[in-house]
């Protein structure tokens, strides 16, 4: 970020906000330029106050702060679009990807092409489209982002292409193989890691397998530490 203390009207959306004293915010920002921004909202939670009512997640807004440090004061905001609830599955997938950005992310640190997947997951979650597909393709362009480079389509131990028609191990930091190496991989069809790279998912087999491979893949690199989001699923039986 650079040495300017104020900033204006940059896109952004909220990942996460907590109360702080008795009528402020202290709200996670994900911005478009800036990557992820803490700010606090003053004052905030008095009802006079108009801001309140579009801080909610989801929502595109135009945001400016000042300051320096790790913590940054708001002194705007403007909605950028539609505002729109999100609701049950969708919504607990809403907060999947926030925290997806909240554990991979350093603080201001620019992810413009995260952002605009970001964006338009949101926009579909709330057109109530298939979600499986657009989360599995969030979830692809986060690793390409952070430049973690999976190998989803060459056999690391031969040097073959994947076969679509093969089983095979996957091991994050190498990619698939036909034999397993380690007890440290899981076990994905050749025609669901092409599907991956093409992010084109042929069938409801495709699109399982996907999910559980990338589960894998996210609680490798978090360190077995898992999303809250994850057990919020598991806690109420959400698929």
């Amino acid at each position: 970020m650079t040495e300017k203390s104020r900033y204006t009207l940059h896109d952004a959306f909220i990942l996460h906000s907590r109360s702080f004293k008795e009528s402020s915010l202290i709200l996670e920002l994900f911005t478009r330029d800036f990557g992820r921004v803490s700010v606090i909202a003053k004052g905030v939670k008095k009802r006079k106050q108009s801001l309140f009512g579009i801080l909610q997640p989801f929502t595109p807004i135009l945001v400016s702060w000042v300051g320096k440090g790790e913590l940054r004061t708001l002194t705007g905001v403007e909605l950028n679009g539609t505002f729109k609830y999100l609701y049950g599955t969708n919504l607990l997938c809403g907060y999947y990807l926030s925290e997806l950005v909240l554990r991979f992310l350093q603080k201001e640190d620019p992810y413009q092409e995260l952002y605009n997947a970001y964006a338009d997951v949101i926009t579909k979650l709330k057109l109530s489209t298939k979600i499986e597909p657009v989360l599995r393709r969030f979830e692809c362009v986060l690793f390409q982002e952070l430049g973690y480079g999976l190998n989803l389509t060459i056999d690391y131990n031969t040097g073959n292409e994947v076969d679509a028609s093969k089983m095979y191990y996957f091991e994050v930091e190498q990619g698939p193989v036909l034999d397993a190496t380690s007890n440290n991989n899981v076990q994905v069809a050749g025609q669901t890691l092409l599907s991956l790279e093409s992010l084109n998912f042929v069938d409801k087999t495709t699109l399982t397998e996907s999910k559980k491979l990338m589960r894998y893949i996210i609680n490798y690199y978090l360190a077995g530490k898992p999303l809250k989001t994850h057990q919020l699923k598991w806690k109420y039986n959400i698929k």
